[in-house]
């Protein structure tokens, strides 16, 4: 038990960790020495303790409550059936949300770049994309004002074999007949 004296719990600094006998209420570990073999007072691990005793789970499980002082308060527990005691740590709700919250604020910052990344991205590949186009319209748009040297913005698309291309050629032949 000793080692829990150097828990250290990353992130909850002022966590208190206790074991508890279930039967008796009696602290078998807490970091106040005082408080060893003397029966818990504390309204949510007497709470704890009687949910343990009606339905005998093993399983891990989350309790919250409000201490005699009025602070929330939030315990992770699991019974070790075998032994009979219940192992505890309690921290603030306050303490436990602020761990929370600075996760949260990470992950929306993670998400708002990685967003931005992809749009940027998006809009990179469209103004590449997209300029070719607006190439051939504006030189369509001369030739619609009969400007015979329209074709010459087109002539690096001669040689495509896509849509691009085939414009630029029937550009330069509708230029070279007027």
């Amino acid at each position: 038990m000793d080692s829990l004296l150097n828990l250290d719990i990353k992130g909850l600094p002022d966590s208190e960790c206790v074991f508890l006998n279930v039967d008796t209420g009696v602290y078998l570990y807490h970091e106040n020495d005082t408080l060893l073999n003397t029966e818990t007072t504390d309204t949510g691990y007497l709470e704890i303790i009687q949910r343990i005793r009606a339905d005998n789970s093993t399983q891990a499980n989350t309790y919250s409550y409000r201490d005699n002082n009025g602070v929330n308060q939030l315990v992770v527990y699991k019974y070790l059936k075998d032994r009979g005691w219940v192992f505890m740590v309690r921290d603030t709700a306050t303490e436990v949300y602020a761990a929370v919250t600075t996760v949260r604020i990470l992950v929306g910052v993670l998400c708002a770049v990685t967003a931005a990344a992809v749009i940027l991205i998006t809009l990179l590949i469209l103004w590449r994309e997209g300029r070719e186009p607006m190439v051939v319209e504006r030189a369509i748009g001369r030739l619609g004002d009969l400007n015979l040297s329209a074709d010459q913005e087109l002539e690096p698309f001669y040689s495509r074999s896509d849509e691009i291309g085939m414009i630029a050629q029937t550009t330069h032949r509708v230029c070279g007949c007027l």
